[in-house]
């Protein structure tokens, strides 16, 4: 039975290749140098949150109050609410934070 739902719970996430990935939760199949997360994301949040509810307008605040240990959470509400699984949620939610410090540094120049 509880291999059933963690069947159910497996999602691909991208296809790279001739392999897929599933992603059995947040971290699962998570390549690259940056992954996000409250360090990364908290200096510019206001800004990152604000360009993701003119984006996405079916986020709420509730949706996107990052809290410090609970990264996941995060990833798993935006996720939900999007229909993505919490990876993409994370792409979305990085870019989105990389534009704005992108922005913010350029105002600090």
């Amino acid at each position: 039975m509880a291999n059933e739902r963690q069947e159910d719970r497996k999602r691909p996430t991208e296809n790279t290749g001739n392999e897929e990935r599933f992603a059995t939760g947040t971290n699962a199949g998570r390549t690259g140098a940056s992954t996000g997360g409250y360090n990364e994301w908290s200096p510019n949040w206001d800004k990152t949150k604000r360009e993701l509810r003119n984006k996405y307008t079916q986020l709420t605040d509730n949706d996107l109050d990052l809290r410090e240990g609970r990264e996941s959470e995060l990833l798993d509400r935006v996720g939900q609410r999007l229909g993505k699984t919490p990876d993409e949620a994370r792409r979305i939610i990085q870019e989105s934070s990389s534009r704005s410090q992108t922005s913010a540094g350029e105002r600090t120049k």
